[in-house]
């Protein structure tokens, strides 16, 4: 269900279509107007915005982790 929101939120949202464009060729997203900067630190906050979920969720299912 997760997955199926994020691809329609990649699909449908400005930042998504950035995302795409920037992954796709940077340099004609550049010529395009696109901030390569702000969407690689957006990208990568989110990426570590997930990670961070990710692991939470491993921890609160597993019972493990280090005091």
């Amino acid at each position: 269900m997760g997955l199926i929101l994020f691809w329609y939120w990649l699909r449908d949202t400005r930042l998504g279509i950035v995302i795409q464009a920037t992954g796709s060729n940077e340099g004609s997203a550049v010529l395009s107007g696109v901030s390569i900067t702000r969407v690689n630190v957006a990208t990568y906050g989110l990426s570590g915005l997930f990670a961070a979920a990710a692991a939470l969720y491993l921890t609160t299912q597993t019972g493990t982790g280090s005091p």
